[in-house]
């Protein structure tokens, strides 16, 4: 195992402060020390948390871009989310970014409180840049050295690993359709 490059040991952390009731997004990079990277092939990874799948509510954000948003599914629901799926989606309705978080932390208050909900809750993470190439999963276990793995978009949509990830854009996509 080594060390993966310090761009891949920090995650970005959004969360809604919800102590001060203001919907407007907390940021933050959580940086993970003890990540470790399995230099064997994708199919030797297993994700420590399977998706859930089952309902699904949509919620859309514009981003800077005019014209391009995020759409984010949280299943089962947004209230009670265990996996939540977003999309960057282009103006021209191109995918830029695909991301799935399976094992959702319940709201913290403070970016600390959220940061210590991430650490302290099993999850596995998985990101796609369609405009780079580039995909990664990383499990977090508790207690543990997280575990990570690197590759292509194509060999992850490609690999079993994860389940059929090019379904689950179009599932997100659906969705958010029939979204009110």
């Amino acid at each position: 195992m080594k060390a993966l490059p310090a761009v891949f040991g920090a995650l970005l952390v959004v969360g809604c402060a919800s102590s001060s009731g203001s919907e407007e997004p907390v940021v933050s990079v959580m940086r993970m020390s003890r990540l470790t990277f399995d230099g064997e092939s994708l199919g030797d990874f297993r994700p420590v948390r399977e998706a859930v799948l089952e309902g699904g509510e949509c919620s859309a954000t514009p981003l800077p871009q005019e014209g391009a948003q995020r759409l984010t599914v949280h299943f089962p629901s947004r209230a009670s989310a265990d996996t939540n799926v977003s999309l960057w989606v282009a103006p021209d309705g191109s995918l830029l970014r695909y991301s799935e978080l399976r094992g959702v932390p319940r709201s913290g208050g403070s970016i600390e409180e959220v940061q210590a909900l991430f650490r302290a809750t099993e999850s596995t993470h998985i990101q796609m840049d369609f405009a780079t190439g580039e995909a990664m999963a990383v499990n977090n276990v508790p207690g543990e050295a997280g575990q990570a793995v690197q590759g292509s978009v194509a060999g992850f949509q490609a690999s079993d690993v994860f389940g059929d990830l090019t379904e689950r854009v179009g599932m997100v996509r659906a969705i958010c359709a029939e979204a009110p």
